[in-house]
């Protein structure tokens, strides 16, 4: 590869990238170089995925992907993964991977090509639930212990795991009954928490901690892992509203539509739920819609009384 003119890598419309076998980068174009947060392909050679932004996300998964490439031989070709930007967004990606050969056919690394992946119906913002439908590894306890691992080194080293999932859902809009409610714990606890999150992070009032955090330059990854961790939290405990199921009226609803549902009936605005989920208010309105169809109703207020009473969502 280090042959070939860096002047024709970097004129591939994809991400293009290639690692030795011990999953060390030789080298990328422009392109992989840019969205990884640095200014040029020279800035990323003798690093590990351990150094980049998705460090304490998807770089375990890479490197499995990576090592089974080279232990096969083979290629692995067009799957969808997630990746975290250098700004903290989660785009989802198509990526191949194929043994890098010497003369002697030898393997001494991967060579990877990528490409983002948008979804039509959301103005090119992704659904981070719906990514994660796809993606099972997101919910293992590894995964979460590196999530909170690195939400506490960007916020303070003092918070503890039920602290930064509390400072998640509090930064993300739930109230003190939502986040005792998803958490399972008393509304005193709550507030006992909210107290300590603003003793370590040198604050007074909830608007000057949200201020504070909306000011810093890692706002979106602030967001992003409250986000994923808020996923990993909603995943461990059983839902209220079981997708693909039909309850006695034979309604059935999608992962998307019992999302919007959970939200609505908790008295989340449309602009809300959709900053939650990850797509825009007009998407957020199709799904509403399309509730108020199955569950026969014409109005919100409708909607949110029936779902009490048919689900007991809020027992």
């Amino acid at each position: 590869m280090s042959e070939l003119p860096i002047s024709i890598v970097n004129q591939l419309p994809c991400y293009l990238f290639w690692k030795d076998v011990n999953g060390i980068f030789l080298g990328c174009n422009d392109l992989f170089a840019n969205q990884c947060g640095f200014k040029s392909n020279s800035e990323i050679v003798d690093r590990t995925d351990y150094d980049f932004p998705w460090a304490y996300t998807e770089a375990d998964l890479y490197r499995r992907d990576d090592l089974e490439v080279i232990s096969k031989r083979q290629k692995k070709l067009n799957y969808k993964e997630i990746q975290t930007r250098a700004d903290g967004t989660l785009v989802q990606v198509i990526t191949s991977k194929v043994p890098l050969l010497n003369t002697q056919g030898e393997i001494i690394g991967i060579l990877g090509t990528a490409h983002d992946v948008y979804e039509t119906n959301s103005s090119n913002s992704l659904s981070i639930s719906f990514q994660l439908s796809q993606f099972p590894y997101l919910f293992d306890k590894q995964h979460k212990k590196n999530l909170l691992l690195h939400f506490r080194n960007i916020t303070s080293p003092s918070l503890t795991d039920q602290e930064i999932e509390c400072l998640s859902l509090w930064l993300t809009g739930y109230s003190v009954r939502e986040s005792a409610s998803i958490l399972s714990i008393s509304k005193n606890e709550i507030n006992i928490y909210r107290d300590n999150i603003k003793m370590k992070l040198h604050v007074h009032h909830q608007n000057q901690l949200l201020e504070i955090v909306k000011e810093q330059k890692n706002y979106n990854l602030f967001i992003h892992f409250s986000r994923l961790i808020i996923c990993s939290m909603h995943h461990q405990s059983k839902s209220e509203f079981t997708p693909e199921t039909n309850d006695s009226k034979n309604k059935k609803l999608s992962q998307r539509e019992a999302e919007c549902l959970h939200y609505i009936v908790r008295g989340k605005s449309i602009k809300t739920i959709a900053n939650i989920l990850g797509i825009s208010a007009r998407t957020a309105e199709h799904y509403l819609e399309r509730l108020k169809f199955k569950f026969g109703v014409s109005f919100k207020s409708q909607l949110i009384q029936k779902a009490i009473d048919e689900y007991k969502c809020l027992n």
